[in-house]
């Protein structure tokens, strides 16, 4: 803010060009969807070229939709992208408060609640990631797919000019 470049400029310029793009966009919650709370993180290792900070993005779906999302600089420089990861999972641990609670030392914390079959990490493929939309640059298809998963889907006009959502999630 106190020394903006050009690039800032077109990052702005980005980010209203998909303001405007998506105005009306919301997130559809199905009746009788299974009801079903999963969080997605990510991080990209060092993505800040000038500070070398990694971004943190985590999303929490519960049913068909998002609930709670975020995208945030980490506020510290991680050595690794191991460790970019572990800040990511403890701030996603955060926000889903039955987890704060509990959430002593992460790592022990997790290794405890996998072996008890309470939590269940998985590894999920590059190209599956649906929090990538939080911390990647990503083509067109593969963002507007990520946004589907997440719930999000483009409301239209019916007739009597009440406002309904088309579902374009794939079958």
């Amino acid at each position: 803010m106190q020394n903006p470049k050009k690039v800032d400029l077109e990052i702005i310029k980005r980010v209203l060009r998909y303001v405007k793009g998506t105005i009306d966009h919301g997130i559809l919650y199905k009746k009788g969807a299974y009801c079903k709370l999963e969080g997605y993180c990510d991080a990209d290792y060092a993505g800040d070229l000038d500070t070398r900070r990694s971004t943190t993005g985590y999303v929490f779906t519960l049913g068909s939709g998002a609930v709670s999302w975020c995208t945030k600089r980490q506020p510290i420089v991680s050595l690794s992208s191991t460790k970019a990861e572990y800040r990511t999972v403890e701030m996603e641990s955060q926000e889903c408060t039955w987890l704060v609670q509990l959430l002593k030392d992460l790592h022990h914390f997790l290794r405890e609640k996998v072996l008890k079959e309470e939590i269940e990490m998985k590894a999920v493929k590059t190209g599956d990631q649906a929090a990538d939309i939080f911390t990647e640059a990503l083509s067109r298809v593969k963002f507007e797919e990520f946004r589907s998963e997440l719930g999000m889907i483009k409301k239209q006009k019916s007739v009597g000019d009440a406002e309904a959502c088309e579902d374009t999630t794939p079958a």
